[in-house]
């Protein structure tokens, strides 16, 4: 496997819809990214591009890639040259969301679309002047801090997206076209993750 190029490292970070960078993991994510001297600056940043894209409040669930400010890098302590954030909401503020059956799932799938979209416009000539492929990924556990959901549950449900990502890959005929059978089945198999849990439990 090849090593991961950190000049190309997106950071995903959970803590609410409405993107504040300025609690747990979220914080080391300010520390490391924005301006020594303006540990705001990629909240206001972040919250720009989701007001443009979702009025400020992006749904549990989605994910939206935002561009690190080129002139934050020289007064940040950036030491990877990352380019990108992904921001992954799995709730409205830090709460438990263990209600939520399939908030992992949808995530990482939103992710790797996210992602994909974004490659492929870099491929195509679509995307604005200056922005690269992303080519790896760094991820804490999905809404297993104050969210309470298990690690269990966020590992298999992060797999299985992983696993429906490429067989949609791998098949566009069949995906682009899904009948109730092939629909059914896939949400059987979410279904599992957390059922096995609770039997477990």
């Amino acid at each position: 496997m090849a090593t991961p190029n950190p000049a190309r490292l997106p950071h995903i970070h959970l803590l609410s819809m409405y993107r504040r960078l300025d609690g747990a993991f979220d914080d080391a994510i300010s520390c490391a990214f924005a301006p020594g001297d303006d540990y705001h600056a990629l909240t206001r940043a972040t919250q720009e591009v989701l007001y443009r894209r979702w009025r400020g409040f992006a749904p549990p669930g989605t994910c939206t890639v935002v561009r690190i400010p080129d002139e934050f890098h020289p007064r940040s302590n950036n030491q990877w040259d990352t380019k990108y954030v992904a921001l992954c909401p799995t709730m409205r503020v830090p709460m438990d969301v263990r209600w939520d059956r399939e908030v992992v799932y949808e995530c990482i799938w939103s992710l790797l679309c996210a992602v994909d979209n974004h490659n492929r416009d870099v491929r195509e000539g679509r995307a604005a002047e200056g922005e690269t492929e992303i080519t790896s990924l760094l991820m804490t556990p999905l809404a297993t801090g104050c969210g309470l959901v298990s690690y269990e549950r966020w590992a298999a449900q992060s797999v299985l997206a992983l696993k429906h990502y490429v067989e949609a890959c791998e098949n566009p005929s069949e995906w682009s076209s899904l009948g109730w059978g092939t629909i059914l089945s896939r949400g059987a198999e979410i279904d599992k993750t957390v059922d096995s849990e609770t039997m477990s439990s």
